[in-house]
Parts: C-alpha cells; structure tokens; sequence
C-alpha cells in the first residue's frame, strides 16, 4: 500500500491500533489530515536514496509523516540503501524482528 488505504482505514477504526510504513508514500492532503487527527503510533522507515519515477523522494515522503504524527511513540527509520517498501525486509534483514517486536508491544497493550 502506498499508505493513504491504511491511514483511511486506521482513522475510520478504531480497531486499528498501530500502522507499519515501509517506502511511506503519504503526501496528499487527506492522508496528512487523517495523520494530524490520529493519536495511533506508526513505524515508518525508507531508504533515504528511494525516489520515484516523477522525481519525488519517498524519504521525504515519510520522513514528512513522522513529522505530521502527533503519537509520542512514532518511530522513524532511515536506511541509507534499503530499497523499496518489502524489499527492504530482504536487504534489511533486522527489519522483521523490529516489526515484529512492534507490533507484539502495541497490541499486548490491548490484553
């Protein structure tokens, strides 16, 4: 997802208590509104050499989300040469666990 499907869906559910971003697309005026009015944690990260084909910088992009998130726990990773959203889980290897932990600690909250 380039991110505004799930941000859409997180701010219209309640039930949705954390986003991952990997390559965090962003950037339109909706996903920025919906990013100011959610209080979820997001874990965001992109490889700061990731542009796309019109020239715009997806670091940019994310590092612009984790600016608009009002949440104290939002995280933001920056990779020097990770690639492009999954294909960062293969060149970044760490990166899964880090999900992983991620998202077992923001859910266990729910117990």
């Amino acid at each position: 997802s380039r991110g505004g499907p799930a941000v859409a869906a997180a701010y219209q559910d309640d039930r949705i208590k954390t986003i991952v971003g990997l390559s965090f697309y962003g950037g339109n005026e909706t996903t920025d509104q919906y990013i100011t009015e959610m209080d979820i944690p997001l874990f965001l990260t992109a490889s700061i050499n990731d542009v796309r084909a019109d020239g715009r910088s997806l670091a940019e992009a994310t590092r612009n989300t984790y600016r608009l998130s009002n949440n104290k726990e939002t995280e933001l990773i920056m990779y020097d040469d990770a690639g492009r959203g999954s294909a960062m889980l293969k060149t970044k290897p760490e990166l899964t666990g880090m999900i992983v932990r991620w998202i077992n600690e923001k859910l266990s909250d729910l117990n």
